[in-house]
């Protein structure tokens, strides 16, 4: 099986923004959405949100933690991914 890197998208339930003195972003933390994601293709978005990747029945609220700028961490049903949000 192949997998290619596909852009997706999830809603934010809630979201931390943690900055340093200047007001400059240092971390952001985010609760999303698992049965909202989108990929704006139906029948891959339901395959997505299934059992084989999210399984967001079970796991209905992953967490994104930055690392630096766009970059981060998505955490799931116990995995935790190297993830890159929208820039």
């Amino acid at each position: 099986m192949i997998f290619k890197p596909v852009h997706g998208r999830f809603p934010i339930l809630s979201a931390e923004v943690l900055v340093d003195a200047d007001g400059a972003p240092l971390t952001v933390t985010a609760t999303l959405d698992a049965a909202g994601f989108s990929t704006d293709n139906p029948k891959r978005d339901t395959h997505v949100r299934g059992e084989d990747f999210l399984h967001a029945d079970a796991h209905p609220h992953p967490t994104f933690r930055s690392t630096a700028a766009g970059a981060g961490y998505l955490a799931s049903h116990g995995s935790t991914d190297p993830a890159r949000g929208h820039q």
